[in-house]
């Protein structure tokens, strides 16, 4: 017995075979049940796997069932079973077809011929499923059956506003410099399950920031639907984020260097960030033969050239991050905390429009091959051409984006930090904005510190070495002291 979606229940098919057996004496010695498993596929069957070897060991007269396609509805397995029922003298005895003997001429055939159209009414329905499917995703409906997705409720289309808060949030951290591992570590510290019940891993957060109908777009097949003009079709559901969002992601995905296919989350504030005066490259931590820990240039990991001669940089944790603290203090304070201007949101809407514009040239090249208007040289050379200006506006849109999402993390971070009315002096200011930059999760202030220092650690000793360049609040890139209070001129 097997049970294939909308047929005779398994309880249903005991039944009836029981009362057939009892109708013809028969004495039922034997259960084989495939529930679950649909005879159409070549799937393992247990089932089916111990019913093909008690025939062959002569253990059984008769096999009893609703129907013969409940033994299988592939062509070649229902000739292996007739053959060995054959061998060994077993007949079949169905509800609905009734008795037949596949060792007989009238046996073997009407078994081959129920076989093969019990395979084209299969192929049939699976024909007529995946045109309701490919229909249904071409007028943007939501994927049928599965599990839900994160950030939806169960009709796949109503907003699930807790999830999708994070969803929004984990996109914004990402883009501006987060790492899929910080994601996950917050959301499990949250207790944040999957919508499966489990804990989250890099891999399904990576499988989230993904996912194309967090930006309302249908994936159906493999590939992003899109109408004859070469638009993304959009689908019924409100999309978490917007297209530019999602896309810099993805870009960013592909883009992140990997250890094992992972995205690990650096322990230190400026691992991966400050650079080494000497050569450029950046510094990682590491804790020297006395434990103390420390920045040093990655040409020590084997990263770049090692020239003779030249000293790459080192410094201890304690001698740089207070001097970073400070620094992020007075950014802070000063930087402004506008995301985008008007004229990033309006070059967006250009790149957008000529992206659409280049997606559409290259659909259409298609059929100027076929129609050959054009040599296949030809045609080559305009795909490379467009290919490169969809990927530079890719680039462009993803550069603004990524902007944009370091802007909103600043000026999020910054209303928080300027809330408390009852701060009146610079100093006061100052130690509230150092307090709870400090307190920030470890990912957003390594955030704020790539979107608004640029560090140097040139060669030397101590603090004093290490320059630090403002890239929001340049009015700060002086030797003017930006956190001494005016003082009341002298009468």
């Amino acid at each position: 017995m097997s049970k294939s979606k909308g047929e005779v229940k398994i309880e249903q098919q005991e039944a009836q075979g029981r009362a057939l057996a009892s109708a013809h004496d028969i004495e039922v010695t034997e259960i084989y049940v495939d529930d679950g498993v649909s005879a159409y596929v070549f799937a393992d069957r247990p089932g089916w796997a111990q019913m093909m070897a008690d025939v062959q060991a002569g253990r059984l007269d008769v096999l009893i069932a609703q129907a013969e396609d409940r033994f299988t509805r592939q062509p070649m397995e229902k000739e292996t079973l007739a053959a060995l029922c054959a061998g060994s003298g077993v007949t079949w005895l169905t509800v609905n077809d009734g008795a037949l003997d596949p060792a007989t001429a009238d046996g073997a055939f009407f078994s081959t011929l129920r076989a093969g159209l019990a395979r084209m009414e299969s192929q049939r329905k699976s024909e007529r499923q995946r045109q309701s499917n490919d229909h249904h995703a071409e007028r943007g409906g939501a994927q049928r059956g599965g599990v839900r997705p994160f950030g939806y409720e169960d009709d796949k289309v109503t907003v699930r506003e807790s999830e999708a808060k994070l969803v929004r949030e984990a996109y914004a951290s990402f883009i501006a410099g987060g790492t899929v591992s910080g994601i996950a570590t917050r959301w499990n510290a949250d207790n944040v399950l999957t919508t499966r019940g489990s804990r989250w891993d890099i891999n399904k957060v990576g499988k989230i920031l993904r996912r194309e109908r967090n930006a309302g777009l249908v994936r159906h097949r493999g590939a992003i639907l899109r109408d004859e003009r070469g638009e993304a079709i959009r689908g019924e559901w409100d999309p978490l984020v917007d297209e530019t969002t999602y896309l810099a992601a993805v870009a960013r995905l592909d883009s992140v260097p990997r250890h094992g296919g992972r995205l690990h989350a650096p322990k230190y504030l400026l691992s991966g960030i400050a650079k080494c005066g000497a050569c450029g490259l950046v510094v990682r931590s590491f804790k020297d033969g006395q434990r103390v820990e420390r920045y040093r240039c990655t040409v020590h990991d084997g990263q770049g050239h090692k020239e003779k001669g030249v000293r790459h940089v080192s410094i201890r944790v304690e001698d740089i991050e207070p001097t970073i603290r400070d620094a992020m203090v007075a950014a802070v304070m000063f930087a402004p905390s506008d995301a985008l201007s008007d004229r990033d949101t309006a070059e967006v809407a250009t790149l957008n429009v000529r992206r659409g514009e280049v997606a559409r040239a290259l659909a259409r090249l298609v059929e100027l091959v076929e129609e050959e208007v054009f040599t296949l040289a030809e045609i080559a050379a305009k795909k490379r051409k467009l290919s490169t200006e969809a990927d530079d506006i890719d680039a462009r849109i993803a550069d603004i984006t990524q902007r944009s999402a370091r802007a909103a993390i600043l000026a999020e971070t910054s209303a928080d930090l300027w809330a408390d009315s009852s701060l009146t002096t610079m100093a006061d200011k100052r130690a509230a904005i150092r307090a709870r930059f400090d307190g920030l999760p470890l990912e957003q202030r390594r955030t704020l510190v790539r979107s608004l220092l640029d560090i140097t650690i040139e060669k030397g000793r101590g603090a004093g070495r290490v320059r630090v360049t403002h890239l929001v609040a340049t009015t700060l890139n002086s030797e003017a002291d930006p956190y001494v209070e005016e003082q009341p001129e002298a009468v």
